[in-house]
């Protein structure tokens, strides 16, 4: 299954689904593990187009281990040098309506791969939902967040989590600044307190 817009069903299982606008199911993969993998955010040309690149560089790259004339490798090297760069171009696209956001409304079997934007997955144990699965801008990899609708971008998303996770720190921060300078306020105010009694005449006999 591949569109560039987004994909809407009950259940993907078994080989690939590919959704420029993101991907929303009920359930994805099956419970015998089946390989089943969602792209979402890529355009299929896209993929397509790289597919080619790389089949064209694992030929140049048995031509250059059988050169043996100088001119012949270097000419070889600087076609390598195009093939990278333009997998890398590729690679990089970003069409207006790409939306790298998988929604799992019930469960995601072992066995998936999740690709969204430039990071890959492959889940090894079940997933339950309901969630998102979008591209972790921090730190790589994949980000599981609370369920949003296909609408709600990925983007919009993460800047959302990223907003609420620095509002967190700051709370964490400024909780544990308050802890400090009570503990220092209430150490000083015993410190007083010592000094006071110390400074007491003892009563008459």
């Amino acid at each position: 299954m591949r569109t560039r817009g987004a994909v809407y069903a009950g259940m993907v299982s078994g080989g690939s689904c590919i959704a420029l606008e993101g991907i929303d199911a009920k359930k994805a993969g099956a419970p015998s593990g089946v390989k089943t993998r969602l792209h979402a955010g890529t355009d299929y040309h896209d993929l397509e187009r790289l597919q080619e690149l790389f089949a064209q560089l694992e030929v140049l790259h048995e031509s250059i281990s059988q050169a043996k004339e100088m001119d012949e490798l270097n000419r070889l090297t600087t076609e390598k040098q195009r093939l990278t760069s333009s997998i890398v171009e590729v690679r990089k696209r970003r069409p207006p309506k790409a939306n790298p956001k998988v929604n799992v409304r019930n469960r995601l079997y072992e066995g998936v791969i999740v690709q969204v934007g430039g990071s890959v997955e492959e889940f090894t144990a079940q997933l339950e939902g309901p969630l998102s699965l979008i591209e972790n801008s921090a730190e790589g990899g994949l980000r599981q967040v609370a369920l949003s609708e296909l609408s709600v971008h990925a983007d919009e998303v993460e800047r959302s989590y990223l907003d609420d996770q620095q509002r967190r720190l700051a709370e964490q921060a400024a909780a544990q600044e308050a802890e400090r300078a009570a503990a220092e306020a209430d150490e000083a105010q015993q410190s007083e307190a010592g000094a006071e009694d110390k400074g007491t005449p003892p009563a008459d006999p």
